[in-house]
């Protein structure tokens, strides 16, 4: 009785450490990505793209991440919140990086977005027969949300465009709740729930979740999803 009471302790000591070493990797990662930002300078890009400007420290936070959700999935890990806040940080160095790096829009057609909100603010209603812009008029749904929303909260062009650079860290935020309704609804594993959230958001097509509507549209796919399947 005494040695199982003592085992039972030495295991929770031990999941104690676990825990807490996942912690401070993750606060270590975040405290090395925002020393990493200042470094990297768009000025020096070369073929490679942002990959080739981001320092050390951002790898080194990358690594601290992957290695905190692999730990977290062990056995020996009690607290819970420990895995989707590694997500969290994942979603961060992945997407909130090239928001802040490059300090604009990423896609060039993200622009002609901001353009059609502000022409709906402008003139409270669309043109479905202005040139070439037809598809974006007669399927408006996304554009007079947006355009609402900007409204709301008096907000001009220049000021959404700051809010859709940060579009897909919003919509990744998102996926990972969504896609944990989804997944429990395959398994009562936790850990498996969670392990296929990150490997959704480390295989997810680049660009895919930018300020647009089908990256809307996929929000509310996967949200539907999720209801019939939960």
């Amino acid at each position: 009785m005494a040695l199982n009471d003592q085992a039972r302790g030495s295991s929770l000591l031990s999941a104690g450490k676990l825990d807490v070493a996942i912690a401070a990797s993750l606060a270590a990662a975040i405290f090395l990505w925002l020393f990493a930002l200042p470094l990297a300078d768009p000025a020096d890009l070369d073929d490679l793209g942002l990959v080739s400007i981001l320092p050390a420290q951002y790898w080194t936070a990358l690594v601290l991440v992957i290695s905190a959700f692999a730990a977290s999935l062990h056995p020996l890990s009690r607290v819970a919140l420990l895995r989707p806040a590694s997500l969290v940080a994942l979603v961060i160095l992945l997407h909130t990086t090239p928001a802040i790096v490059y300090g604009t829009l990423r896609y060039s057609w993200a622009w002609k977005h901001i353009g059609i909100v502000d022409y709906i603010q402008r003139h409270g209603t669309v043109d479905p027969t202005a040139p070439f812009l037809a598809a974006y008029h007669n399927w408006s749904g996304f554009f007079r949300f947006f355009a609402l929303f900007a409204d709301w909260f008096n907000l001009g062009p220049l000021q959404v465009a700051d809010l859709a650079r940060f579009f897909s860290v919003i919509s990744s935020l998102i996926f990972i709740v969504l896609l944990k309704f989804i997944f429990r609804s395959f398994t009562d594993d936790r850990r498996l729930q969670w392990a296929a959230v990150w490997i959704f958001l480390c295989a997810n097509w680049v660009g895919q979740d930018y300020f647009s509507p089908q990256a809307f549209a996929y929000i509310f796919y996967l949200a539907v999803l999720a209801l019939c399947l939960g």
